[in-house]
């Protein structure tokens, strides 16, 4: 670890690493305009606020795993119970742009296709 800090070498993977977090951030805003904005450009996760549903986070978390994405819902993330619910969405994780693209989309699917459970609210 000394030797990549004083070569320089670690500077250098850490703006390879935003850069690349950056770029899967504009696609994430592309898809999910509505996510929480991080509070950094080089985010390695989005918060996406989930519509009121009557299905509990581990289902959703299921449902989508079936399909080949792992999301974790914020319930997960808390003791207290929460007004609103979010879907963590770790952009970091896939290998690849397209495949966090492809793992976004089915997402967006998911939660359009399962609009017909969100109770209307007055």
């Amino acid at each position: 670890m000394t030797e990549l800090i004083l070569s320089g070498k670690a500077a250098k993977l850490l703006e390879e690493k935003a850069l690349l977090a950056r770029e899967r951030n504009a696609v994430a805003d592309r898809i999910f305009p509505e996510a929480v904005s991080p509070g950094t450009p080089a985010a390695f996760f989005r918060w996406l606020p989930l519509p009121f549903w009557s299905v509990d986070d581990m289902e959703i978390e299921r449902r989508l795993q079936l399909q080949g994405v792992n999301v974790h819902c914020s319930g997960r993330f808390t003791v207290a119970r929460p007004t609103r619910r979010f879907m963590r969405l770790a952009i970091s994780s896939p290998g690849s742009i397209d495949e966090l693209q492809r793992g976004l989309n089915i997402v967006k699917a998911f939660i359009t296709d399962n609009s017909a459970e969100v109770p209307q609210r007055s």
